[in-house]
């Protein structure tokens, strides 16, 4: 999840040396970016957090990374989404901030494009197969959390029951 995500990357910024970890995030946040920012918060502990909050354009975002490396000067940064990452690593870079040592650039998002950028940001990535697994527990119950594996057992509770079975009683997946 992004709150797991982002307690990780906190934690990882603050082992490699930095005390005043930074968060970019979009001013209009969406579900994952609320809860990467409580995710970040908990992770850096008693630590304060620089948040830039930014208006989703290029220059929004830019103006957002001035003014937080200005005033709170962030040894890392943790950017919630892939694009604004490529921005807010060649901003700093544009502005002579060595990517690493100076700062540390995290993206929380991965992208394919990702690889082709120089030098190629950190970044949280998932695998196919764990993507699917999920996918495949949220289909079968309707429940993020559900483990898959059950479906092969011999019988389900209730509230394990297939989602599919919800939604068409008379076709019965389930044992």
């Amino acid at each position: 999840t992004c709150r797991t995500t982002c307690r990780h990357a906190a934690g990882r910024l603050i082992a490699k040396g930095c005390e005043r970890p930074g968060l970019v995030l979009p001013q209009e946040m969406l579900a994952g970016d609320c809860d990467s920012e409580a995710g970040f918060r908990a992770g850096a502990g008693t630590r304060p957090v620089a948040v830039a909050r930014h208006d989703g354009t290029p220059d929004g975002l830019c103006r957002a990374l001035d003014t937080v490396m200005r005033e709170a000067r962030p040894q890392g940064l943790l950017v919630c989404h892939s694009t604004h990452a490529v921005t807010a690593l060649s901003h700093l870079l544009l502005h002579a901030w060595r990517v690493p040592p100076q700062v540390r650039l995290i993206s929380r998002d991965d992208d394919p494009f990702l690889e082709h950028v120089t030098p190629t940001p950190a970044r949280y990535a998932m695998s196919p197969e764990s993507y699917a697994r999920r996918i495949a527990a949220i289909t079968y119950t309707g429940r993020y959390t559900f483990d898959y594996t059950k479906v092969f057992e011999e019988a389900l509770s209730v509230e394990d029951q297939l989602l599919i079975d919800r939604l068409f009683p008379q076709v019965r997946l389930s044992k």
